[in-house]
């Protein structure tokens, strides 16, 4: 009996201490909350006192679209001094932090998020576009000096523009971009017109039609085209067999894979890989 009360009185006490535990996390993020709407008003009761305002949306927009338009003349009219490096102490671009240094490297990576995105709805491939933005952040956060950040931020204004740039010069529309792009992130999948029309949220026939007007092929033929140069790189590196590659690629059989790759090469997949051993 006094064994059963023990337990209790632990139990008891366990649950109370959790209680209390969670009492405290609650006041405390109540506690955060009220503190964090007491510096906000502060700090908009200043700006409004000292006149200072944020940019204005659509200029904001606008900045980001020059790069996103592939417009190489404007984005260099835009381009930061690296030497002005108190830049982001302006009201309008908004204190990201007290150390300047750090301040800097806030927006940096605002900066590029923004145009990543803006990039990548107008046609550049996403998963290219987040990796060069990943690669940038990267470099960034190992410079040391406000200069050397700035001088990265317009090499990497100038670098986005010119692959919007290299997309103008395709001159495909968006959908065919974005149908080009969808290929090569699925290439291992089994593509259909269908599976792009819904993913793209576009109608079939107008995708159809749009990409057969721009390329000068349909999108069935352009898939298999890109299926088939896929493998040319399995041909070479590894030992995976004719059957093997048709299946990865999601080809209808071996034989199909083989008719394929025949009319685009001249020669079959083994004596592409022969020839290509021989080198």
């Amino acid at each position: 009996m006094y064994g059963t009360n023990l337990f209790t009185q632990k139990m008891l006490k366990r649950h109370v201490y959790t209680l209390v535990k969670m009492v405290s996390i609650n006041m405390l993020d109540k506690v955060t909350s009220m503190n964090m709407k007491k510096k906000l008003y502060v700090r908009l009761l200043h700006e409004k006192e000292e006149g200072h305002m944020h940019v204005n949306y659509n200029d904001e927009y606008n900045y980001y679209q020059i790069v996103a338009n592939g417009d190489i003349f404007s984005v260099k009219k835009i381009l930061i001094n690296p030497e002005n490096i108190n830049i982001y102490n302006k009201s309008e671009y908004g204190q990201l932090s007290r150390n300047n240094l750090r301040n800097i490297r806030y927006h940096f990576i605002v900066a590029v998020a923004l145009i990543t995105r803006a990039c990548v709805e107008r046609g550049l491939n996403r998963e290219f576009a987040y990796t060069l933005s990943d690669l940038y952040i990267e470099r960034m956060d190992s410079l040391n000096t406000p200069q050397q950040i700035l001088s990265l931020y317009n090499d990497m204004l100038i670098n986005f523009c010119q692959e919007m740039m290299e997309i103008k010069k395709g001159g495909y529309s968006l959908p065919v971009v974005k149908i080009i792009e969808f290929v090569e992130d699925h290439i291992n999948e089994n593509i259909s017109i269908e599976m792009i029309a819904d993913s793209l949220r576009y109608n079939r026939c107008y995708l159809s039609t749009v990409f057969k007007k721009e390329t000068g092929t349909t999108i069935k033929e352009f898939i298999c085209d890109e299926k088939i140069k896929a493998t040319v790189d399995l041909l070479r590196f590894s030992n995976y067999t004719c059957l093997e590659i048709s299946e990865l690629f999601h080809f209808a059989s071996q034989s199909y894979y083989i008719k394929c790759f025949k009319n685009k090469f001249g020669c079959t997949p083994n004596e592409y890989r022969k020839q290509y051993l021989r080198k």
